[in-house]
């Protein structure tokens, strides 16, 4: 639970992403794309010259938007028990019959499905993971909005 005393603050970013849910039936189990637009929310006390948990809105953007640059923007996510996930073993023509292991251009495996809520949640804790530190921060929040009616939230907080 979030105190009533707390400033709120927010960055968002976007990302194309593809992912494929291997464990639902239907048409989310192809391989497919989503320009997620992701927001972040930081809860938190303000310091002394009236900044939330003492985290300039630069920081924050720039922490944020490396990480969803460097580990959503344009990859694939798969779950790592995808049979897609693994490496497959391309034909060359100059090679003979001995082939070469290759894997899928981009590819990010994760612990479960990729669902927009997995990923709220793994981006959520990674944020956390990096803000925990500050003491200030009360709780962090990630809702990402995948279609223009789709979307999840995930939230972790510091405990009482």
């Amino acid at each position: 639970m979030i105190p009533n005393d707390v400033a709120t603050i927010f960055v968002t970013h976007n990302a194309e992403i593809a992912h494929r849910l291997s464990l639902l039936e239907g048409k989310c189990q192809r391989i497919h794309g989503h320009s997620f637009h992701i927001k972040l929310t930081l809860h938190g006390h303000l310091d002394d010259n009236g900044i939330c948990a003492g985290i300039d809105f630069g920081t924050l953007k720039q922490m944020f938007r490396e990480h969803i640059d460097s580990v959503w923007d344009h990859h694939l996510h798969l779950n790592e028990r995808d049979e897609w996930a693994y490496p497959q073993l391309a034909d060359h023509l100059q090679m003979g019959d001995k082939g070469q292991w290759r894997t899928l251009p981009g590819l990010i495996t994760h612990v479960a499905d990729p669902t927009t809520e997995n990923c709220a949640r793994w981006i959520c804790e990674y944020m956390w993971n990096q803000l925990e530190y500050v003491k200030e921060v009360e709780a962090i929040s990630v809702e990402i909005q995948e279609t223009g009616t789709n979307g999840a939230k995930w939230s972790c907080a510091r405990e009482a």
